[in-house]
C-alpha cells in the first residue's frame, strides 16, 4: 500500500468514527431531554395528585366537622327535650372511677403527628402518576 492509500484509509476511518461517535452523543442528548420532558410530566401529574389529594382532604374535614356538630346538636337537642319531659335541671353528674379510666385508655399516650400520618395515608391511595387510579 502507498502513504496516500494508507491517509485515505485513515481519512475514511476516522470520519467514520466522528460519525458513529457524532450519532452517539445526538442519540445520547435526546434520551436526556425525553427523561427531562418525562420528569416536567411525572412532576406535573404529582403536583396535581397533591393539588386533589389537598382538596379531597379539606372537603372530607369540613364534611366531617359539619357531621360532627350536626351530631353533637341531635344530642344537645334530645337531651334537652327528655330534661324538660323530666322535669329536671339539666346539671352534669360527676364521673365515676370507671368513666375517668376510660377517658384516660382513649387518649393516644403520645401526640400524634398528622403530617406523618397524612403521608401514611397519601402511600396507601392510587395515584395516576404510577398508573394505580
Amino acid at each position: 500500500m502507498t502513504s496516500d492509500e494508507n491517509k485515505r484509509i485513515a481519512s475514511l476511518t476516522t470520519g467514520a468514527i466522528k460519525t458513529t461517535a457524532g450519532e452517539a452523543i445526538k442519540a445520547m442528548i435526546a434520551a436526556v431531554e425525553a427523561a427531562e420532558a418525562k420528569t416536567a410530566e411525572m412532576r406535573a401529574a404529582v403536583e396535581q395528585y397533591v393539588a386533589e389529594f389537598d382538596k379531597a382532604a379539606e372537603e372530607l374535614a369540613d364534611t366531617v366537622g359539619s357531621h360532627v356538630a350536626t351530631c353533637q346538636s341531635v344530642i344537645d337537642s334530645f337531651q334537652e327535650h327528655h330534661w324538660k319531659i323530666l322535669n329536671v335541671d339539666p346539671k352534669p353528674e360527676p364521673e365515676t372511677p370507671a368513666i375517668e379510666q376510660l377517658r384516660a385508655r382513649a387518649a393516644p399516650s403520645h401526640p400524634v403527628d398528622l403530617d406523618r400520618e397524612l403521608v401514611k395515608l397519601t402511600a396507601l391511595v392510587p395515584s395516576t402518576a404510577d398508573g394505580r387510579r
